[in-house]
């Protein structure tokens, strides 16, 4: 992609900066074990300015991955 010749945006306005997750310095050393690695706790990004917290704990697992599967958010300005 080149700004000069470009005929269309290089991302939507609503992308965010990603980075491969082998540059994260604090990655556990086995994350592409197939056996996995212990996870201790998920967050969950979005823009919620009402209805529910931004941080919210579940009372276990199974009750996370409710959440974390009927959790929603709200428009950025840019897609409004």
């Amino acid at each position: 992609w080149n700004a000069d010749t470009a005929d269309r945006p290089a991302a939507h306005p609503n992308s965010r900066f990603a980075a491969p997750a082998s540059q994260c310095p604090n990655i556990d050393p086995n994350w592409e074990s197939p056996e996995g690695v212990p996870i201790e706790a998920i967050v969950f990004g979005g823009r919620r300015s009402s209805t529910i917290p931004l941080l919210y704990e579940s009372r276990d697992w199974n009750h996370g991955t409710f959440l974390g599967a009927t959790m929603g958010s709200e428009q950025t300005a840019a897609a409004e």
